[in-house]
C-alpha cells in the first residue's frame, strides 16, 4: 500500500472508531513508540478493543 493509501486508511479507521466509541482514539502500534516514558503512560492507560 503506498502512503497516500496508507494515511487515508488510518484516518478513516481512526474516525469510524471515533464514531463508534463516541471519544477521542490514538491508533498506535509498538514500533511508532520511542520515547520510553510516554510508552509507560501508554501501557498504563492503553484498552485493549481486539487482540489473539
Amino acid at each position: 500500500m503506498d502512503y497516500g493509501d496508507y494515511a487515508d486508511t488510518y484516518f478513516e479507521l481512526a474516525d469510524k472508531f471515533e464514531n463508534l466509541f463516541q471519544r477521542p482514539v490514538d491508533l498506535v502500534t509498538d514500533k511508532s513508540l520511542s520515547n520510553p516514558y510516554f510508552i509507560h503512560t501508554v501501557n498504563q492507560t492503553k484498552t485493549l478493543i481486539y487482540g489473539r
